[in-house]
């Protein structure tokens, strides 16, 4: 018989420190990406209002940033998840088409990483 109640597993602080910074890394592309959308709704033409975004929406961008800066890991993970279900939705009952470029993004030229 093995006895695996008694050894507890070890874990390297160098193993911790590297999930440390993948959550972190994680927090972060959820924020990046949410400004993104805060912006605009990448899939439909106007400001939908039952999107939870909305209100950011009419927001001077510094505001925008910090208002996402202090949302809680579940409320990233929560708007998040919003909007993968809102995007499956619209794409599935054909409504979602990629929103024209806005002007800011026309003008902007080729091989700059846009």
């Amino acid at each position: 018989m093995v006895d695996i109640g008694c050894e507890e597993p070890k874990v390297e602080p160098s193993m911790a420190k590297q999930k440390l910074k993948a959550i972190r890394g994680q927090k972060d592309e959820l924020r990046a990406n949410l400004l993104k959308l805060s912006d605009a709704c990448p899939f439909h033409p106007s400001n939908p209002e039952d999107c939870p975004l909305f209100p950011l929406r009419s927001l001077e961008p510094a505001k925008r940033r910090q208002w996402i800066e202090a949302l809680s890991e579940g409320d990233l993970e929560y708007l998040a998840t919003y909007h993968r279900v809102c995007l499956r939705i619209k794409l599935e009952s054909g409504s979602a088409s990629p929103r024209a470029k806005s002007p800011a993004q026309k003008g902007r030229r080729r091989g700059l990483g846009q």
